[in-house]
């Protein structure tokens, strides 16, 4: 081994730009050279297990002490590995409203695992527990209930690491909307530039030898797609370090890991006049999990959220949001019921949740007596607000309505959910412009929202600016990287709000499909749905003519209603039309179950859930040993606030056939307009 004693300074002094001086020398070392690679060693370090240790030796000049020495400068050398790690795991595969079970491992190396072994055994072993029980609980507490924690901590004699870990339960609350991923966000601040003049292009001192991760992994529940794990890799170096996050998705399992690295012992004047701007380009890449609207309970979260917690109205409460959002009224009430008699006074939030939960029951007299009751501890109260206009809407009292969102939003300028509202209440009074106005105001907020854009589309076409509602189409079939489905999407809006004003203004409906046919000439599904308003409205020619001319186009057989009724391809033309043929056919057979199952789920695709729900019910009597029949009663009983009921009743159609849901499941999929 070719090795030599070299002097250093233990400070890593820039030694190049010294006088020589034996006083810039204040430590020994050895330097050698193995395998034609130069490895610097210290007797003086503690814990060291290789050449190439976790906190690699910064020394960037040293001098031999040999004859002739001359100053000698060794390349710098980064963390193998990081010098502090934190693991999170978050298994969530028995529901995400279900106690997660939690892994968290934080691994310190080098110096740091020896300080933490030596601090340790000062310690009593329970103060020990009590520390890191602590930490964990705090690094948990603002997602949710933290349980069953239990804490452990190790030191690897050979790995010189010093391992704390710990596992618990913890319940997220999901409740106010998107909650962050733990560990996978940070925001930085750099340095602040030297305020003496004189040391204006100085260098600045970076913590050197410093490597760190911060990794998280989310596993969600298996083959369902009901979580959006919002999170953008990035990779940015700023003030001579490199800020990093990866981001790796497999299936059920996403991981994300977040940290740094420094890259040298000094960064110079020019790299932190640009540091901060570098570490502000990721500030806004937050990280997120979501649960979608469309996520169904699983059996632990239903057994999670309808558990009565005792003595903590808090978790009462926030299951009963869960609940209410999931559409299980009756089980919400029962939660809001626990909150409302745990807390000590009156709770208004809790008060005016369980109104809304009545409201969706239609037991108006119940509803009424929580309002109020609200209304007593806190008359400043959001969701207040919210049940007022809702009783409001079921009263057919827009104007109320109108105060009532108008309320909701003085207490938050962007409760995008009272902008719907009160633009529906507008455009009910026959106040066009607000309505535009407060969806306009909603697509500037958040004009990634699919939705916002349809809402808005669907009023520019009741307003007769039909050409303003195609750029919409337009705008929302790029945003989904389908710029081709314009037309499709254009035309199928037209469709749905004409449907919405066909009963109560049909007039306003034919103008809308043939405002849109001057767009989009000659458009079977437009034509056929014309015709059925243009006969409504006592105009048989016209509707003859239209009708025709969609025969033409099609050759669809409409002669025969109970075929028609069940044709696939009349459906994805109108499904107006479809139910009309089928309200035709079971006039002449009322009898047939599958005419009945048919009608119950064009209903559901048009939101008349209650009519869909008797539909189905009179299709399982007519067959009761129709599975299809039994599953489709089991979503229509779901959809309407009966969740356990209609869970239970779609897994025993499912266990009795294995199809019963195929068509349901993938029709609905290749239809439902907001799906």
């Amino acid at each position: 081994m070719d090795a030599v004693p070299v002097l250093v300074s233990s400070q890593n002094l820039p030694l190049d730009q010294y006088l020589p001086m034996v006083s810039a020398f204040d430590h020994v070392i050895v330097k050698a050279r193995i395998g034609g690679e130069i490895y610097l060693m210290d007797g003086a370090r503690i814990g060291d297990r290789s050449l190439t240790p976790d906190a690699p030796l910064v020394y960037e000049y040293v001098l031999p002490i040999v004859e002739q020495a001359r100053l000698e400068q060794i390349p710098l050398r980064l963390p193998p590995r990081p010098i502090n790690a934190l693991h999170v795991e978050i298994d969530l595969t028995a529901g995400v409203h279900s106690p997660a079970r939690v892994t968290v491992t934080n691994i310190s190396r080098s110096d740091r695992a020896t300080e933490m072994q030596a601090g340790i055994a000062q310690l009593p072993a329970a103060e020990v527990t009590r520390l890191y029980d602590e930490r964990w609980t705090n690094l948990f507490k603002d997602y949710g209930q933290v349980s069953d924690l239990e804490s452990q901590w190790r030191y690897l004699e050979d790995t010189h690491e010093f391992v704390a870990s710990a596992t618990a339960r913890v319940v997220f609350d999901w409740t106010d909307g998107p909650v962050d991923i733990p560990l996978a966000h940070v925001t930085w601040k750099g340095f602040e530039p030297h305020k003496n003049t004189r040391f204006k292009d100085a260098d600045y001192h970076k913590s050197f030898p410093s490597s760190s991760s911060f990794r998280t992994t989310v596993i969600l529940p298996e083959g369902r797609d009901d979580v959006d794990l919002l999170v953008e890799p990035y990779e940015v170096e700023a003030g001579a370090t490199r800020y990093f996050r990866t981001v790796h998705r497999n299936g059920n399992r996403l991981e994300t890991d977040r940290g740094s690295i420094t890259l040298r012992p000094y960064a110079t004047a020019a790299e932190i006049a640009v540091e901060q701007a570098g570490m502000d380009s990721f500030k806004n890449l937050k990280a997120t999990m979501r649960v979608k609207r469309s996520y169904t309970l699983t059996a632990s979260d239903r057994e999670t959220l309808t558990a009565a917690p005792e003595g903590d109205p808090e978790t009462a409460l926030r299951r009963g949001y869960a609940l209410l959002d999931e559409g299980d009224h009756v089980a919400a009430i029962a939660q809001f019921d626990v909150a409302i008699a745990g807390f000590p006074t009156p709770h208004a939030n809790a008060l005016a949740n369980r109104a809304l939960a009545y409201l969706a029951l239609n037991d108006l007299d119940k509803a009424r007596a929580d309002i109020a009751a609200s209304d007593a501890a806190d008359p400043n109260e959001t969701i207040l607000f919210h049940a007022k206009g809702r009783l409001a809407e079921l009263e057919e009292d827009d104007l109320e309505a109108v105060l009532a969102f108008t309320g909701a939003l003085r207490s938050w300028s962007e409760n995008t959910h009272a902008l719907y509202r009160r633009a529906a209440a507008y455009e009910r009074m026959g106040q066009s412009s607000r309505a535009l106005a407060d969806l306009e105001r909603i697509v500037a907020m958040k004009p990634e929202d699919h939705s916002a854009k349809v809402a808005l589309a669907n009023q520019l076409l009741r307003m007769g600016r039909a050409a303003e509602a195609y750029q919409q189409a337009g705008l929302m079939a790029e945003a989904v990287g389908h710029p081709d489905a314009k037309a499709q999407m254009f035309i199928g809006m037209a469709q749905v709000a004409a449907s919405s004003l066909k009963g109560s203004d049909p007039a306003k409906a034919e103008a809308i499909l043939t405002d849109v046919l001057a767009i989009e000439n000659d458009f079977p599904a437009l034509l056929i749905d014309r015709a059925v308003v243009r006969e409504q409205q006592g105009d048989s020619k016209g509707a003859a003519t239209d009708m025709a001319r969609f025969k033409q186009l099609t050759r669809i057989n409409l002669d025969d209603p109970a075929q028609a009724c069940v044709s696939q391809s009349l459906m994805r033309h109108s499904r107006d039309f479809a139910l009309e043929m089928c309200d035709r056919a079971i006039e002449r057979k009322g009898d047939d179950a599958p005419l009945h199952m048919r009608r119950g789920y064009l209903l559901f695709l048009q939101d008349r859930n209650g009519e869909a729900l008797d539909a189905y019910r009179t299709a399982t009597e007519l067959d009761p040993s129709s599975s299809k029949a039994k599953y489709g009663l089991g979503k229509m009983l779901k959809t309407t606030g009966r969740s356990s009921e209609g869970e239970a009743l779609m897994a025993a159609a499912s266990a009795s056939d294995s199809k019963a849901s195929e068509d349901y499941d993938s029709l609905m999929m290749s239809v439902r307009l907001d799906d």
